[in-house]
């Protein structure tokens, strides 16, 4: 008599699906931060970045996300040009603030369409944003691609400027994301 009622509650279990957390995989995700200057549009693509997220999947349909984080070395963002990635981290003072960390507080999915609201945190400066991401399931895998418009000087970031002031780089950042998480 046991055995069917235990059999049972774990079918419910099973079927009800519970949420697993997933980790970033850094070999299958990228995040860039892209910007303008008076001399040329750049790009700073990130190498060292860590996460995780607590996913709940239905087959390849994903039921619900919380519990998402993002920690990005701010040193490892890197624009193949020695001197601009000094001053990118001059500016950002990554000496006393070494990450940029989102955190997400709330997640609506509709569909493949998911709004992230949480809060980002760079150079000690903590905002609310909301992330608008396409997410897909595949087997164990989620991946989320999206962008996000930021502003240096809403977290406290002078645009940094070169050739004694010649050159000025645009107070708008685009951060670039495709996250992929097992």
């Amino acid at each position: 008599m046991k055995a069917p009622i235990l059999s049972l509650v774990a079918l419910l279990v099973c079927s009800v699906g519970f949420s697993q957390v997933k980790k970033l995989n850094n070999n299958n995700s990228k995040i860039s931060v892209s910007g303008t200057s008076s001399l040329h549009d750049w790009t700073m693509t990130m190498d060292q970045v860590s996460g995780q997220g607590a996913f709940k999947l239905e087959g390849n349909t994903i039921q619900s996300i919380s519990d998402v984080s993002i920690t990005l070395k701010v040193e490892g963002l890197k624009s193949g040009k020695s001197g601009m990635d000094k001053n990118a981290y001059k500016a950002m003072e990554t000496g006393k603030y070494p990450n940029m960390v989102y955190k997400s507080s709330k997640n609506a999915i509709a569909g493949n369409k998911v709004t992230s609201t949480g809060q980002l945190t760079l150079a000690n400066t903590t905002k609310t944003v909301v992330l608008n991401l396409t997410c897909s399931a595949t087997g164990n895998t989620v991946k989320c691609t999206g962008k996000l418009p930021i502003k240096m000087t809403d977290y406290g970031i002078k645009p940094p400027t070169a050739m004694m002031g010649t050159i000025k780089t645009g107070d708008a950042l685009t951060i670039d994301i495709t996250a992929s998480f097992q």
